[in-house]
Order: structure tokens, then C-alpha cells, then sequence
């Protein structure tokens, strides 16, 4: 299968395909920290290095390439932080509004820094960017919530994480001084000319 954008989804509806995709499932970690990985800017980056690319840019995905990829297993407190991440992202991606598109986009961003920190945690570190440690008591939502209250923990969550004094704002801003992440993100790639 080739696809143009690098993005995998979730799905609990039991969705049929009207083309060819593959379904990835793991008895080894949960699933949502899964999606997170494979989803992220680093993942993205390395499979350009390592997997198969079409001449038109285009990835090639399947078995054999997405089994390359560096999935860290970790621990289930780190697993439970990911899935309410995930969670947010999923609502707010099915939320009838574009009044979560921010809130989306950022809770993306931060995954993003976790993901950098699983694999680059000592120079995060190093640099006093890192973020796990302030996303320890984030508000899960669950199946039973309504939509509303949801929505509701999740523009709370939001405000918070996103205020200008939060050190994960902070962090994830200055976490492209680190020069391994400005690698991934690309901006350093017209430094030369």
C-alpha cells in the first residue's frame, strides 16, 4: 500500500475498508501508545531513512516496512499518559467544532515531545526541555463521558497545558533548540544555502 501523508488511525467502530490498508494490533503494548508512536514526527523521519519511498515521494507501507521502526516498549503509567493524550486527539478530531483545532494541534504537539523524550531523553534533559514529569495528572476521559463533558475536561486540560507559564508550553517551544530535534522537524535543511 502506498499512502501520500504519513498518519495511522484508530478504530473502535469496526469501519470497513473500501480499499487496500492493513490493521495493526499488539499483544505487547497498548494500542494507543502504538498510534502515537507510529503517527509522530520522529516515526515519520526515520521511515524515511529506512523504509521504502516511492519515486514519488509516496510511503510504501507494509508489513516489512513499518516492522523496522524503533517502537520503545515503557512502562504502564507511560502507557496510560499516551492513551489520555490519544484520547483528547480522537475527540477533538471528532468534535463538530473548529473550535478544537488548537486544542488539537497542540495536544498532537505534545505527543510529538514525548515521543522525542522516549528516544532522546538524556539530551532533552540536558537541556531542561522535558515534559513527562508535568503530565502526570492529566484528566482521562472514558467511553461513558458524554461528548460534552469530554469536551469540557478536555478545554480545561487544554488551558491549562497551553497557559504561557506551563513549563510543558515552554519546553515543547524550546525543544527545537536541540539540534537532533531540529534534524527531525526539518529546520535546519536550507541553513546551508
Amino acid at each position: 500500500m502506498t499512502a501520500d501523508k504519513w498518519a495511522f488511525a484508530y478504530d473502535d467502530k469496526k469501519h470497513y475498508l473500501p480499499s487496500n490498508g492493513y490493521i495493526l494490533t499488539s499483544t505487547e503494548m497498548p494500542i494507543k501508545y502504538l498510534l502515537a508512536l507510529l503517527n509522530s514526527k520522529l516515526m515519520e523521519f526515520y521511515f524515511g531513512f529506512e523504509g521504502i519511498m516511492t519515486a514519488g515521494g509516496a510511503f510504501t507501507l507494509k508489513h516489512e516496512t513499518i516492522s523496522i521502526l524503533p517502537i520503545k516498549l515503557k512502562s504502564g503509567k507511560l502507557y496510560s499518559t499516551f492513551a489520555v493524550l490519544v484520547n483528547y486527539v480522537l475527540s477533538c478530531k471528532g468534535a463538530k467544532s473548529s473550535n478544537y483545532d488548537v486544542p488539537f494541534s497542540y495536544f498532537e504537539q505534545i505527543i510529538d515531545g514525548m515521543v522525542f523524550e522516549l528516544y532522546f531523553e538524556e539530551e532533552l534533559k540536558e537541556a531542561g526541555r522535558d515534559v513527562l514529569k508535568y503530565l502526570t495528572d492529566l484528566k482521562p476521559i472514558t467511553d461513558d463521558m458524554s461528548d460534552e463533558q469530554k469536551l469540557e475536561i478536555i478545554e480545561s486540560e487544554f488551558n491549562r497545558l497551553y497557559d504561557k507559564d506551563h513549563p510543558v508550553r515552554n519546553n515543547l517551544f524550546y525543544m527545537d533548540s536541540i539540534p537532533e530535534i531540529r534534524i527531525i522537524k526539518g529546520l535546519d535543511k536550507d541553513a546551508d544555502k
